[in-house]
């Protein structure tokens, strides 16, 4: 009989029991051992999944970290090269701070003037030596033997000269050792 045609019947069927409906039924050892590896597979396929998650993850989290080690390089590229430009400017604005308090005595004051000198020739015929008024006391006054020391060269006292500014003429040029002059060509070596 097949299940797709319908049976209308006049009286109530009695004593009808039904046998089995269904498939067949299954042994409680098979039916644990199905259960059992259903219950595997589930879980190895979870497994699967959450590692499949957690790798899309720490490929996502990795991708981020460099790109925001990038970002972070970038900034500090730009940081380093603003400071960099801001430095020499701020080393030079410190040493004339620190230089304009100095109260020079004679002793640096000589050491000033024989490191100019000491960039002139043995024959030192037709040499000034230009300092400001007040270092040009003190170097007199802590030369006694000037004649001797500096035989030929001429001392002149320059008032547009600042403390341990020290200016040199002689026939070969001119020697411009003024602080100022010391310091641009700091600031120039510490921006080159």
């Amino acid at each position: 009989m097949s299940w797709s045609k319908r049976i209308t019947l006049d009286r109530p069927l009695l004593k009808v029991s039904l046998g089995r409906f269904g498939p067949p039924p299954i042994e409680k050892e098979v039916a644990e051992s199905m259960a059992d590896e259903s219950y595997a597979k589930g879980r190895q396929e979870a497994t699967d999944e959450l590692n499949q998650y957690i790798l899309h993850n720490r490929r996502e989290v990795h991708q981020l970290i460099g790109q925001t080690l990038e970002i972070m390089d970038t900034k500090i590229d730009r940081c380093l090269r603003e400071i960099m430009q801001e430095i020499p400017e701020l080393v030079v604005g410190i040493c004339r701070q620190v230089f304009s308090k100095l109260d020079l005595d004679g002793a640096t004051v000589r050491g000033v003037v024989d490191d100019v000198l000491q960039d002139l020739p043995t024959q030192r015929h037709g040499v000034t030596v230009y300092l400001c008024p007040r270092d040009l006391e003190l170097f007199r006054g802590y030369v006694e033997t000037m004649d001797k020391d500096y035989p030929s060269i001429e001392f002149m006292a320059d008032p547009k000269m600042e403390s341990g500014d020290c200016r040199v003429e002689s026939r070969f040029g001119e020697i411009d050792a003024r602080l100022s002059t010391k310091l641009r060509h700091i600031e120039d070596q510490l921006k080159a």
